[in-house]
């Protein structure tokens, strides 16, 4: 939902015979689905370790938390960020997708003790604005999800010592050279890369 419209508008002006598959590989699987040709590339929350896998970072960005418009911690005042004492009497929502996801917000939880207040997990960040704005439950997600949010009824909050999430392209050294594949790396290069710097947010 982040990724693919600006892709699909960029190849129907430019490349306009482009056939492309959007594939979920869970993020463990990536390197041999890259290896097999299974997939050209991947683009997520990944961190490839693996021989014959290159990556390049396209941002990084912190966590915050999204909830109802009209929601309000229910200690201390309403400021632009939450502290540990207004999560921990929060509920809290977390998205865990198998494909491009990573445990480090669930890790700062567990650091702050606060493990125990998410209520609900969820396989997909789709259905986070609904359930935030039906609920009262707080939702932590990738700041770049947020900003999309912009025209939902949600409200955006910064979080104490959150953790930093790498986005990066993958590819397998097998198609380095190749230039199709040259081409669409560049593309998404265009398309999605961003000055990397820790102050980045929403």
């Amino acid at each position: 939902m982040l990724f693919l419209p600006g892709l699909a508008a960029a190849l129907r002006e430019q490349a306009p015979l482009t056939r492309i598959s959007n594939i979920s590989v869970a993020a463990a699987d990536v390197a041999t689905a890259l290896e097999t040709r299974e997939i050209d590339c991947a683009i997520g929350i990944l961190q490839p370790r693996h021989r014959g896998v290159q990556a390049e970072l396209l941002f990084r960005e912190p966590y915050v938390a999204i909830s109802a418009a009209g929601w309000r911690p229910a200690n201390g005042r309403a400021g632009a960020s939450l502290t540990r004492a207004q999560l921990a009497t929060a509920s809290l929502v977390l998205a865990s997708p198998t494909a491009t996801f990573h445990s480090s917000v669930e890790q700062m939880l567990v650091g702050m003790k606060l493990a125990d207040r998410i209520m609900l997990r969820g396989r997909h960040f789709g259905a986070l604005p609904d359930v935030v704005t039906s609920t009262d439950l707080v939702a932590i997600v990738p700041s770049m999800y947020a900003a999309a949010l912009a025209q939902r009824d949600v409200r955006v909050w910064k979080l104490p010592d959150a953790p930093l999430y790498d986005v990066r392209l993958v590819w397998h050294a097998s198609t380095a050279r190749d230039p199709a594949q040259q081409w669409l790396r560049a593309l998404l290069h265009r398309l999605f890369r961003r000055p990397v710097s820790r102050g980045v947010g929403v």
